[in-house]
């Protein structure tokens, strides 16, 4: 039990961490996954693909990478929202 809470903690924590809209998007993806096709999906896919990379949370997250620094993905978000 303990076991499992610890890892179902570092999901969580890994998931916060994330892009918000990413996760967001991943998240409807998987809610429709079971009701599509997978012709649909792959549709689906590669318009929230297409997405994410417009998004002010992609340039942060290719920005860190350089950097060598983790992503503040919140705040790109935030800005994206201004």
């Amino acid at each position: 039990h303990d076991q499992l809470l610890t890892e179902a903690r570092a999901v969580a924590a890994s998931i916060v961490a994330s892009s918000p809209t990413a996760a967001a998007m991943t998240k409807t993806l998987l809610n429709n996954a079971s009701n599509s096709t997978l012709d649909q999906m792959l549709e689906f896919e590669s318009y929230a693909t297409t997405v994410a990379f417009l998004t002010p949370e992609y340039e942060e997250g290719v920005q860190a990478f350089r950097e060598k620094r983790a992503p503040d993905f919140a705040r790109a978000a935030a800005k994206g929202r201004s």
